[in-house]
């Protein structure tokens, strides 16, 4: 009798249980629906394109949104056999939050070495001294902190899930800036209907904070995305960022390995004042000068589509293409980059076109003593704007395009549109290098069989240049220093893996980024060095050009006739807004000035500061925001570094005091400055550069 109770018992009981999770569901189901509708109506408002593709989308077959016990939504993600939460969602991630802002992963850049510069620009002594303020600092050995502050500068949170735990972490923490990964898309969109990211959206804008959502982004592409955001607000935007991993799975885990391999990419490239006001004045000098400037009209590239075109760096697998390039010189068009020239010339090539991007004085020093006055003059040049303005006198003929983003591009782009109506385009992905600034041409110009010899972005067996460049010299063991900080581990274009700098490896990203910019163009990476992302690897011995060129030299004048401009715009001195300039940075002294008690008021003030000057951008202002934006970034991002790195309140106030004076001071020299050497050349030489050189060792 007392069995049969039991089971009626546990009957009824699986019963009311199956009636209860019944309810839940439908419940959950009329709730979702809304959940989704209001999330849809504030993308609508804050993200539009977002809006537009969840509405648009469409799951899988078989999608479902699950409801536990608690009457949360759960999902089991595609190519899983278990849902993505317990029973009770909230408690589960309530408890992840709080043990992963116990002890937070953060990102971090050590800075302050001290030292010492003979270098007498502005920049390099502010620099110095913030460097030895910073070592000061680390001197006294101040303890890290682990636990999350209720402020903090950032946060990359990779991985959404179906949301709950950003509302639990909001309600704790907030941040300037915050950013949000998810790289599957159907598990984004299955978390409409079950977080209110309405109100995660007003949470964040109430704070005065910045919300970056980012779906569906492989993991080279979610890099790229972050970079292009830190490029448009500033790379103080993630420089020091609080990193959350919500749940592990083989995309997510790539994001991250991504945004820390290719971190230091975030911190590079800023240029600073005196690289600007040398490249503004270089620019005034050489649009005085007559210099020819690039178009980039599409209509023009046509008759260059189907010609085979080499560009030639001085990396050592040049050396193995040496036969190769003499057989083409006469049905080719050759462009030497940079110290690849003397290479040519020595093996008895004559390239058509010498490619050079630096600008200081030291560039023109290296020519002048590399190849005698009669090398260059049988040469074209192609360069960018910012060229030290003496060397285009030394070649044959001369055209340059726009480097940008660079105070000296924006002025002349403001000038065309002024006087076309159109501003004159600039060089994409450019730099860092000189074989950037080639490919961009190349690319540009409308060429669609390119080849890549000696542009090797790497090293193998520790050996950096051509055998026949400079730095060899007869009798004598290889006289280049081995480049130092040659850490990354890149794949090899024909198998052997090279080891690459920061440098080149940004270089390499750039050359992609061309390429990728390009799908319909032909990109033949020859010989060995480091693999390009949609380049065709290939030996020298199987290069076989489509298209032979006949009369090479017609061509030649033709694409200087056809791409070039002179007299593009004229020099006016009350278009630099000198007046202008001292408001911009007596308003960024005064920001600076003000009172702060705590680490939070303190970033504010960054913030206040760097919410100013970006406001200039997108102004007729831009070139005076370009000679601060790279000097306020290498300033802002050791400060704010600090500001968050240390337990010691006091002592991290106390510091950031004397990093404030030190920037106030900084701005007032350059607002001094301005006025008196916007038409100063570099004086950098190689003198200095050697100089400099024997102080850091």
């Amino acid at each position: 009798m007392m069995d049969v109770e039991k089971s009626l018992a546990e009957a009824e009981s699986a019963y009311s249980q199956l009636v209860e999770q019944k309810q839940r569901e439908l419940d959950f189901n009329l709730s979702s629906k809304q959940t989704f509708n209001a999330n849809i109506r504030a993308f609508e408002q804050y993200y539009p394109e977002l809006a537009s593709s969840m509405k648009a989308y469409k799951p899988k077959a078989g999608f479902e949104l699950l409801v536990t016990r608690t009457g949360m939504g759960n999902f089991i993600p595609q190519g899983h056999s278990v849902p993505l939460y317990a029973d009770d969602p909230i408690a589960q991630v309530s408890e992840q939050v709080s043990k992963n802002t116990k002890k937070g992963y953060y990102s971090y850049t050590s800075y302050g070495f001290g030292g010492h510069t003979t270098d007498k620009r502005i920049h390099m002594q502010f620099m110095t001294k913030l460097d030895n303020l910073i070592a000061s600092l680390n001197a006294e050995k101040p303890q890290f902190i682990e636990q999350l502050p209720a402020h903090f500068p950032s946060s990359i949170i990779f991985g959404v899930g179906l949301g709950y735990h950003i509302p639990i972490l909001l309600k704790q923490h907030h941040f300037d800036y915050l950013f949000i990964c998810e790289p599957d898309i159907e598990l984004f969109y299955a978390s409409l209907f079950c977080t209110d990211w309405a109100d995660i959206i007003h949470t964040v804008e109430n704070n005065d904070g910045a919300l970056f959502i980012q779906v569906g982004l492989s993991y080279k592409d979610f890099f790229d995305s972050l970079h292009g955001i830190a490029g448009d607000i500033g790379a103080f935007s993630l420089v020091r960022s609080f990193c959350y991993q919500h749940y592990p799975s083989k995309d997510v885990n790539q994001l991250i390995k991504s945004f820390f391999e290719r971190y230091f990419e975030l911190q590079s490239g800023f240029g600073f004042y005196n690289d600007n006001i040398d490249g503004l004045a270089h620019a005034i000098h050489n649009i005085e000068n007559g210099v020819s400037f690039f178009v980039a009209d599409s209509e023009l590239r046509k008759p260059y589509q189907k010609l085979p075109l080499f560009i030639v760096g001085n990396g050592p697998s040049l050396d193995s293409s040496v036969e190769l390039l003499k057989e083409v010189q006469d049905s080719a068009i050759i462009l030497a980059v940079g110290s690849a020239l003397a290479s040519l010339l020595k093996v008895g090539v004559t390239p058509d076109f010498h490619v050079i991007v630096e600008r200081t004085k030291s560039t023109y020093d290296v020519l002048l003593d590399t190849l005698p006055l009669e090398a260059y003059r049988n040469v074209n040049l192609l360069t960018v704007d910012v060229m030290y303005p003496e060397i285009p006198k030394l070649y044959k003929w001369a055209g340059m395009g726009l480097k940008g983003p660079e105070s000296a591009t924006v002025f002349i782009q403001l000038q065309t549109l002024k006087k076309y109506h159109q501003a004159l385009p600039s060089l994409p992905s450019c730099g860092p290098v000189v074989s950037n600034t080639a490919l961009s041409y190349a690319a540009m110009m409308g060429f669609e069989e390119i080849y890549l010899v000696g542009v090797d972005n790497g090293s193998r067996q520790n050996v950096t240049h051509s055998k026949h460049s400079f730095y060899y010299k007869e009798g004598v063991q290889y006289q280049s220093p081995l480049v130092t900080g040659a850490k990354h581990v890149l794949p090899g274009n024909l198998g052997e893996d090279v080891l690459a700098t920061d440098l080149l490896m940004i270089s390499k990203n750039h050359l992609e980024a061309i390429i990728a910019a390009n799908p319909k163009k032909f990109f033949y990476n020859v010989g060995h060095g480091a693999k390009l992302e949609g380049a065709y690897p290939i030996t020298e011995q199987a290069v076989l050009i489509g298209k032979p060129i006949e009369n090479k030299s017609q061509i030649i004048e033709q694409i200087k006739a056809d791409f070039f401009v002179k007299d593009l715009v004229q020099f006016d001195v009350a278009t630099l807004e000198f007046e202008q300039f001292d408001v911009i940075c007596d308003d960024l002294i005064e920001i600076g000035s003000r009172s702060f008690d705590s680490r939070e008021s303190a970033a504010g003030l960054l913030k206040k500061q760097a919410r100013y000057l970006f406001s200039y951008k997108k102004t007729k202002y831009a070139h005076l925001y370009y000679l601060l934006r790279g000097s306020l970034l290498y300033v802002h991002c050791p400060m704010l570094t600090m500001l968050y790195s240390y337990q010691d309140d006091a002592l991290t106030l106390g510091y950031f005091a004397k990093f404030m004076a030190l920037w106030n001071e900084y701005v007032l020299a350059v607002k001094k400055d301005f006025r008196v050497n916007y038409l100063t050349t570099c004086g950098y030489s190689l003198e200095q550069a050697i100089s400099e050189l024997k102080a850091q060792s």
